[in-house]
């Protein structure tokens, strides 16, 4: 049944190690974190999160209602399956998704960045496995959707989407954790199989790069991508992985 985490009040909950949270009923379960209150969810190790199977359609919606503030975190080697739509920032004061490490993500309707609040879906580096039904940031046009790119010595996690993909506001690429980026390198950070419908962000956050070396954001008909152009050469980078470190 449904799960709510900070209801007019504050919630946290920890999935860890090899722990399962599972709404197996056929109705539609809702996972709600920040519902009415300040709610946080982090799911991180080995751990699984499965929510409406089918013909159910379990939904997750992370600040809700009211004064909802949710934070929910997925790390390590976690699974979170939704069988049904993902809210980040759904009208509440805010809500935040953090995707770092190597889990699998897997949402099986659209995923939502603000619709109703604020919204921010933040990911770091490359080992996740994100995959939608459908994906839209500030589908109404009135809040702020923020989709955070943070790139590290493993790359950056594509949003894989099998269908559309809606674009809007801000995207802002970080570097995470001393990397830094060489000449001809490229990151995905959207794919959709359904195409943009023809937007892009509105704004561009992107971080200072070595000399000569100059970021392209490049819209396709089927995806964004971070390209790295032009060549430098980084003082004492001996093994030529673009840091200065102790493996010099």
């Amino acid at each position: 049944g449904d799960l709510e985490i900070g209801k007019h009040g504050e919630g946290t909950v920890t999935l860890s190690g090899t722990g399962v949270i599972q709404a197996s009923e056929t109705g539609n379960p809702a996972l709600l974190v920040g519902h009415q209150g300040v709610g946080t969810m982090t799911i991180t190790g080995d751990a699984h999160l499965d929510y409406g199977r089918s013909p159910g359609n379990g939904t997750l919606t992370i600040g809700n209602q009211a004064q909802g503030d949710g934070d929910l975190t997925v790390s390590g080697n976690a699974t979170a399956h939704v069988n049904g739509r993902v809210v980040v920032g759904g009208g509440g004061a805010q809500g935040e998704m953090h995707i770092r490490e190597s889990p699998t993500l897997n949402f099986a309707a659209e995923l939502i960045v603000a619709q109703g609040t604020t919204g921010t879906l933040e990911i770091e580096g490359g080992g996740a496995s994100i995959t939608v039904d459908s994906f839209a940031m500030d589908p109404q046009g009135t809040e702020d959707a923020l989709l955070i790119a943070a790139i590290d010595a493993t790359g950056l996690s594509t949003i894989d989407v099998a269908g559309m993909a809606h674009l809007a506001d801000t995207l802002e690429v970080q570097l995470a954790n001393g990397f830094g980026p060489r000449g001809g390198e490229a990151y995905a950070v959207i794919t959709a199989a359904g195409g943009l419908d023809g937007t892009t962000f509105a704004s561009e956050i992107l971080p200072d790069l070595a000399e000569g070396l100059s970021w392209n954001v490049n819209y396709s008909a089927n995806g964004v991508t971070l390209e790295v152009l032009g060549s430098s050469l980084l003082l004492g980078d001996v093994n030529g992985d673009g840091m200065v470190n102790g493996l010099d």
